[in-house]
């Protein structure tokens, strides 16, 4: 069971965000595994080279290329663990319900187990006519192609085990909760909910300016 994440340098998030993800993680389940697709090195994280430039979040769709036959667990990196989260790994390809449209999903929390790569291989042929098109609230980023494009409708998290910090937890967090994750600010290092699993402290820059020799792919 693989806990896993993204970081395309040269955005707002850096190497550190990513060491605190790994530690609220390992905080409340030390038994899982932990790996983030990355173009930079991080200390202390195993890494897997993203292959790709695509910006933004769309390196996600290299997240289909790698875990084609492991039990994994698709974190933002704005993401709180807080407690047990071995319940929400999934076969069949989950996401989150979107808070505000109901019909819409979200991909900050996925899990599957099985082969998707098909997903990342429709995105690669035509990688940069998708990455202009889903630009609109009806088709909006990866989560939009996502959507369009698997073989079959995606099941979804039911709140309850995880929730929006925005939509559930700006007045505390609701029993039973698992995770929190975050859309937008603030961040998880901006509100005092998640103080007890995040560490304060600015990224530093160093780890990002490192990058990753592609051949170690």
């Amino acid at each position: 069971m693989i806990v896993a994440c993204v970081l395309k340098s040269g955005g707002e998030f850096k190497p550190d965000h990513v060491k605190m993800l790994k530690q609220s993680v390992f905080k409340h389940n030390p038994e899982l595994g932990f790996i983030c697709l990355s173009d930079v090195k991080i200390d202390g994280v195993e890494c897997i080279n993203l292959l790709h430039d695509w910006p933004k979040w769309w390196g996600k769709l290299e997240l289909f290329r790698v875990f084609t036959d492991k039990e994994v667990l698709y974190l933002d990196l704005d993401t709180v663990v807080i407690g047990d989260i071995k319940e929400l790994f999934r076969t069949k390809i989950t996401m989150l319900k979107d808070v505000n449209n109901i019909d819409k999903f979200g991909s900050g929390v996925m899990s599957w187990h099985g082969d998707y790569s098909y997903l990342y291989n429709v995105f690669k042929a035509n990688s940069d006519r998708f990455i202009s098109e889903y630009v609109s609230r009806k088709n909006w980023g990866d989560q939009g192609f996502i959507m369009n494009h698997l073989n079959n409708s995606p099941d979804c998290f039911e709140f309850g085990d995880l929730h929006s910090y925005k939509k559930h937890c700006i007045h505390g967090v609701p029993k039973g909760t698992k995770l929190v994750y975050f859309h937008g600010n603030p961040r998880p290092w901006d509100v005092k909910l998640c103080q007890k699993d995040h560490q304060h402290h600015a990224p530093s820059q160093d780890a990002e300016n490192t990058q990753l020799n592609k051949e170690d792919a």
